[in-house]
Parts: structure tokens; C-alpha cells; sequence
């Protein structure tokens, strides 16, 4: 076993330097651009912590759910978006910053999302989720009771298998933060988080990022969820007009599902 977690990790490693060696100069700059934007709202407090009044009806309403060690203010470049086209949008509050166990997290989202459909008058939501926010509401959908109040889960470069990422921050935070524990390649938390169905009365899309180096491709695979592949890195995914366009595009399609 120990091996094995070893040889994947040294193919995680080796798939890092590839990218670097092979990123061309204009997405390099763009990929800073970016990551410079998040950051940037990463220090910022979310400025409009409630849904705006004219949200339209014919969409539920839509709740960003932040990765780990992020703020509300990461997703407020995506927030903006959406509100500008129309959507009704939620920021979930998760304290200062993402590092609760997810599990707690998961709880926290629940009664946020009843407050929500309370207020909204809606039967689902639609949930927008970057890296551990993604696991999150998984783990609200398959182990609490979102299957019945969630219509689509869209996962913004979620460590669905895990992600080696995490071994630094375990040396950083691992004392005093479970969740980091949590996001490690074959912890017991994620076979807990796996070991239920897909319900079918939710749409689940994972979004990958092709230069994403914290959560490469192969740990955003879900069995069972639509997989679109983005030219981006991981903070892109929710800063990146062109990833923003895929994401509007899903959400305004009409349901797959039948009613």
C-alpha cells in the first residue's frame, strides 16, 4: 500500500514538471493573471453577503461554495457574472476562511440551503463549488439531505480521488485542521464520501482544468458526472471569462432529468 501511494505520488510530481516545461508564454501570463486575481479577492471580504431581489424565476437559485482556505471573496468575480445574467446567487458562509472539517461544513451548507429555498421560494438550488467546496457538497448531496434540494452540482476542480497537494499543506496545517487530512489520496474520509450512489435526482458535472497543478485531472474524476475539460489552471475556474461561459451555458440548459 505504501508503495503504491508512493508511485502515484512520484507520477503526480513528474506530471507538475511536464507542465512547466511545456506551458507556453502567453498562458504562463494568463495563468498569472489569474491566479493574481483570486488572490486578490482572496483578501477581500464579500461585499453583498445576500441574494439580490430580481433574480430570475425560471433558474433556482445558485450557492458558491469556496475551496479550502478560501474566502467568500474568491468567488466574487463568478458571483458578479451571474448576477449580471440574471441568477439569484448565494455566498455560503463557511467563517473567515475554508479549513473546517467538511463533514461540519456539510452540516453548515444544509441549513444554509434551507434558508435559502426558504427565502427564494424555490423547490433547488443549484450548487457552484471550487476544489474542497466541491467535497463539501458532495458529501451534503450524498450523505446528508441535499439529493432532495439540490437540481445540479457543478465541482470547480474538486479532489474528488483525493489530491497530493495536501501533503503540504499536512505540514503547514495538518496539527489544527482536519480537513487537509481529509483531502490526501485514499483517506478515510474519502472512501466514507465515495461509498454512496450517485442519486439520480441530481445533475453532477465536474469541471477540470488542463493546467491545473493542485488538482491535475485524473483527482477530479467522479463515476457517474458529466466531465468537461477547461483550458485553465485552478484558480482560473472561477475567475476566467471563458471557463464562466461553459458554467453559464450548463446552467441554462433545460433538465435532463425527468420531472
Amino acid at each position: 500500500m505504501i508503495y503504491k501511494g508512493t508511485e502515484k505520488m512520484t507520477a503526480w510530481l513528474k506530471s507538475l514538471w511536464s507542465l512547466a516545461r511545456i506551458e507556453p508564454v502567453k498562458e504562463t501570463f494568463v495563468n498569472i493573471q489569474h491566479t493574481f486575481s483570486y488572490l486578490r479577492h482572496l483578501v477581500q471580504q464579500d461585499e453583498d453577503a445576500h441574494a439580490m431581489d430580481a433574480g430570475t424565476s425560471h433558474t433556482p437559485p445558485v450557492l458558491l461554495i469556496q475551496g479550502f482556505l478560501g474566502t467568500k471573496g474568491v468567488m466574487t468575480v463568478l458571483k458578479q457574472r451571474l448576477r449580471t445574467d440574471g441568477f439569484s446567487v448565494f455566498s455560503a458562509d463557511l467563517g473567515t476562511v475554508n479549513i473546517k472539517d467538511i463533514r461540519l461544513s456539510a452540516g453548515i451548507i444544509e441549513q444554509q440551503i434551507e434558508d435559502i429555498l426558504k427565502k427564494t421560494n424555490q423547490p433547488k438550488v443549484d450548487i457552484v463549488a471550487h476544489s474542497m467546496g466541491g467535497l463539501i457538497a458532495l458529501y451534503y448531496i450524498l450523505h446528508l439531505s441535499g439529493k432532495s434540494k439540490v437540481r445540479r452540482l457543478f465541482m470547480l476542480g474538486a479532489p474528488i480521488q483525493g489530491t497530493w497537494s495536501a501533503i503540504f499543506g499536512i505540514c503547514f496545517l495538518g496539527l489544527f485542521c482536519e480537513s487537509v487530512w481529509q483531502l490526501r489520496p485514499g483517506s478515510g474520509f474519502l472512501k466514507e464520501l465515495l461509498k454512496n450512489p450517485l442519486p439520480k435526482e441530481v445533475e453532477f458535472f465536474s469541471i477540470a482544468a488542463t493546467r491545473d497543478r493542485i488538482c491535475p485531472l485524473e483527482s477530479t474524476f467522479l463515476e457517474g458526472a458529466r466531465r468537461i475539460v477547461v483550458p485553465a489552471n485552478h484558480s482560473s475556474l472561477v475567475v476566467c471569462e471563458k471557463v464562466y461561459s461553459t458554467l453559464y451555458g450548463l446552467l441554462k440548459q433545460k433538465s435532463t432529468l425527468s420531472s
